[in-house]
């Protein structure tokens, strides 16, 4: 597997970053089910991890895909 750049937006500000790699994995795991490749998946991921950062706590802060900023390279 060869190694690829994956932009990631940039959040308005950072409230709290508890979660935010639960919420990467959680959207990376949900586009690679939906067939998605890793580097698509990523991205997803990417954005996830970047929105869940914008509000206090863990679940809470999760977006739903639907509502994700993606980032673009």
């Amino acid at each position: 597997v060869a190694a690829a750049h994956v932009p990631s937006p940039k959040p308005e500000r950072v409230v709290d970053t508890t979660g935010a790699g639960d919420a990467f994995v959680g959207a990376l795991a949900a586009r690679l089910s939906a067939g998605d490749a890793l580097a698509a998946a990523a991205v997803w991921g990417a954005a996830a991890g970047s929105a869940s950062v914008q509000a206090p706590g863990a679940v809470d802060s999760y977006a739903a895909l639907a509502d994700l900023r993606l980032a673009r390279s």
